[in-house]
């Protein structure tokens, strides 16, 4: 349901048009923020690195090359500073505690920040007093833009102090560690996300917090303070709530509030448990609130008290394709070089890393939602990258998510897990294992929604629950009961060609079953649906048709692998032991035998690692042997085409993993410890990084080193 007489729609050219997410500049409330210019990158692999780069003086362009993980926050006083990071990278902490946890803290007298495509990973929620992912305290004009907040102790990004004139925007929000009860606050469940004044008396020097929130995601997970706004005028441009964990999403005290072109959904967890929801948490004092055009249930939006429109000129995009661009855009999405050009992922835009000061009118002129939505459309469709792949395999979770009650929608990454029926589920649950669902029928819908952002191919793979009974049937469909493709649970996948902007529905026909992995391979091109399915065989010898390898872990839990980029050929063991990825233990392998060989299918430049259960062990790569490192792994970054591993030495295969390559990632013909703690500022025969051909090398003694020590 859209609400509201009109949708604002100001300068034509202004900042906010352009429905890839992609910005050059500050917009907003923070506009003018230009953080370090066009100065020369400083490229940093440490914390330490890190923390002396945002303390000097002058204006600096900061770039992260590689995961930097935190023992204690770095605590700042920084002025004209950019701060990006090469994509893929993180910034982590796994401190849970009252005085080493966060990661970022900028105190007061910080000013003109820019922050751009920044992962923060957090140890998980835990109210012991303790520190966020990012807060800026004191810290005037500043622009923080595709970031991703996961985890964070205290919050993900608190502001607070005589912080003002903020824009947050393209930045995801989202918890997917359990929360850890027993801190000494109180909460047992503190995923409480963006705090906003630290008590009812904290203010900036104007007396209000002036924020701009543009085209932000609070994802699963988050329970409160999405956000919790003391003293402060926000405006919320066509963001987007789709936690089913929260208790409430907006909480005011002395706070105006403006929403134009947002996205809402029900949190099924609160409604289903008989907890009450409540949108807008009202904490005392003065508060006032506005909903334009947005889309969600109509109870939830109530305007009250006056709110003005800020003086800066903006548009509004329709809220559904708002929240569709928010699926493919937000969150650390950008592609940053170590030479400082930034330009997002499918776009062929792109800008050096200084940010100009650009003045906004007033002055507008109007134009409906309608076209606002088409515009963005078309933009979306024509920026898809030809091959680009998307894999949800459900890997991400730890533990069980039970979906319970007569009705329930659930959001993960971008897709909508939905029952809508008369009689309440006890038996739907999300695990690592996939969708989970117990008995399906025409009065018994359950059904995973998604909205691809361009044409391509939909691919799902499903099994039935019960081993005896492969004839239950899904369907990938325009709507539940509107198959463009069925399939039994005998051939083990389904696919379908599917069009930009267009919702899909992949539901269960008839019986229990599980979805355990969806694919989408976007193929840049108008094509009208088509569809087929495929067998997957358990045996020794498995294959899966081939596509192109983004990001994602491949696996081969049901002795198969999860990602169709990957083919197998040879003998898995669930007896071999096990191997840890990202927190989650594996048992099934792939045993690297004489006859064993695995075919990986890249595009683009893409980063791959393999998991095995051999240190400093032999491998063969495209028939060259390589070495495992001392925790089992091997990585290598390749361009498009065939990557066959073979037998060197005996031992098993646990995982794949993909991510985007970067202007860093070398190909070593043996793994080793990188080098640290390079001094680019002592004497000529000192250790000092260099660029060379794009990627970054040591230069020792007039030689050049690869960060691995060998000389090039």
């Amino acid at each position: 349901m859209l609400l509201g007489l009109a949708t604002i729609a100001l300068s034509a050219t202004s900042a906010f048009a352009a429905s890839t997410g992609y910005k050059s500049s500050a917009f907003g409330y923070g506009a003018g923020a230009t953080g370090g210019g066009s100065a020369t990158p400083t490229l940093v692999t440490s914390a330490s690195e890190l923390e002396n780069a945002l303390k000097a003086s002058g204006s600096k362009v900061i770039i992260i090359t590689k995961d930097i993980t935190v023992s204690n926050h770095i605590s700042v006083q920084a002025t004209n500073k950019t701060l990006m990071a090469v994509k893929g990278v993180k910034l982590i902490s796994n401190q849970q505690n009252s005085s080493n946890s966060g990661i970022l803290y900028f105190k007061k007298g910080s000013s003109n920040i820019i922050l751009r495509n920044l992962t923060f990973v957090g140890p998980g929620a835990y109210d012991c007093d303790g520190w966020d992912n990012l807060c800026f305290d004191g810290v005037t004009k500043a622009w923080v833009d595709h970031c991703d907040f996961q985890d964070g102790c205290d919050g993900n990004f608190d502001n607070k102090g005589l912080t003002d004139n903020i824009t947050i925007s393209w930045c995801r929000f989202h918890y997917l560690k359990s929360p850890k009860a027993g801190g000494s606050g109180g909460t047992d469940d503190h995923r409480f996300s963006n705090l906003i004044g630290s008590s009812s008396s904290d203010k900036p020097s104007d007396g209000k917090y002036n924020i701009t929130w543009a085209y932000c995601w609070w994802d699963s997970g988050c329970v409160e303070r999405m956000t919790r706004c003391r003293n402060a005028n926000l405006h919320f441009l066509n963001c987007a709530w789709t936690s089913n964990d929260a208790h409430y999403f907006v909480g005011p005290q002395n706070a105006t509030a403006l929403f134009d072109g947002c996205y809402f959904i029900t949190p099924s967890k609160r409604v289903s448990g008989g907890k009450n929801f409540i949108f807008y948490q009202n904490y005392g004092g003065t508060n006032a609130c506005k909903f334009n055009s947005c889309s969600g249930p109509s109870d939830y939006m109530t305007n009250s008290g006056s709110v003005s429109s800020p003086s800066y000129s903006y548009s509004t995009q329709n809220a559904d394709a708002a929240y569709s661009d928010i699926k493919s855009y937000c969150g650390a999405t950008l592609t940053v070089s170590t030479s400082g050009s930034v330009s997002e992922s499918g776009s062929s835009s792109s800008s050096s890393s200084s940010s100009s000061s650009s003045s906004s009118s007033s002055s507008s002129s109007s134009s409906s939602s309608s076209s606002s939505s088409s515009s963005s459309s078309s933009s979306s469709s024509s920026s898809s990258t030809s091959g680009s792949t998307t894999t949800w395999n459900f890997s991400q979770f730890s533990s069980t998510v039970t979906l319970a009650g007569s009705n329930y929608t659930y959001s993960y990454n971008g897709l909508t897990l939905v029952g809508n029926t008369t009689s309440s589920y006890t038996s739907d649950y999300v695990s690592k294992n996939g969708f989970h669902c117990n008995g399906a029928s025409t009065s018994s819908i359950r059904y995973i929604k998604y909205t691809p952002s361009s044409n391509g191919t939909l691919t799902v793979k499903f099994k039935s629950n019960n081993t005896s009974d492969n004839n239950r049937t899904s369907a990938i469909g325009t709507a539940v009961g509107t198959p463009i493709v069925t399939a039994k649970c005998s051939t083990g996948s389904m696919s379908a060609s599917v069009s930009a902007g267009k919702t899909y529905y992949i539901y269960f026909v008839s019986g229990g079953q599980t979805i355990t992995s969806i694919t989408f391979t976007a193929s840049g091109s108008s094509s009208s649906s088509s569809s087929s399915s495929s067998s997957s065989s358990t045996s020794g010898s498995s294959s899966s048709s081939s596509s192109s390898a983004t990001t994602g872990l491949c696996t081969f839990t049901g002795s198969k692998p999860s990602m169709s980029c990957v083919s197998v050929t040879g003998n898995y063991s669930t007896s071999k032991g096990s191997v840890t990825v990202n927190g989650t233990k594996y048992t099934t392998c792939v045993k690297m035998e004489s006859s064993t060989s695995i075919k990986v299918t890249v595009s683009g430049s893409t980063k791959v690692k393999l998991y095995f259960d051999g240190a400093s062990k032999k491998v063969k790569i495209n028939g060259t042997s390589k070495t495992t490192g001392s925790d089992g792994t091997w990585s290598g970054s390749f361009t498009s085409g065939t990557l066959t591993i073979t037998k060197g030495d005996s031992m098993n295969l646990y995982a794949i993993e993909f991510s985007n390559a970067n202007a860093l990632d070398i190909d070593f013909a043996e793994d080793a410890t990188a080098i640290e703690n390079v001094n680019a500022d002592a004497d000529a025969n000192a250790d000092v990084k260099v660029i060379v051909n794009g990627k970054l090398v040591i230069k020792k003694g007039g030689k050049l080193f690869n960060l691995a020590g060998q000389e090039l």
